[in-house]
C-alpha cells in the first residue's frame, strides 16, 4: 500500500494544476513506526469497530 503526503495533478491540456496534502499545521505522518502483527488480525477490527 502507498501512502503519501503530497499528491499533484497536472491537466496537461487545460494547463491546471491540482495540489492536494499541503497542510503545515499538522505533523507529518511518521512511515517508520512499528506495528503489531495483531492490530491486523480478525479480533483487531472487531476491536477497533466498537
Amino acid at each position: 500500500m502507498l501512502w503519501s503526503t503530497l499528491e499533484v495533478y497536472h491537466d496537461l491540456l487545460a494547463g491546471r494544476v491540482l495540489v492536494n496534502g499541503l497542510d503545515n499545521r499538522h505533523r507529518p505522518y511518521v512511515f517508520h513506526s512499528g506495528s503489531d502483527p495483531r492490530e491486523f488480525s480478525p479480533n483487531a477490527l472487531i476491536y477497533y469497530l466498537r
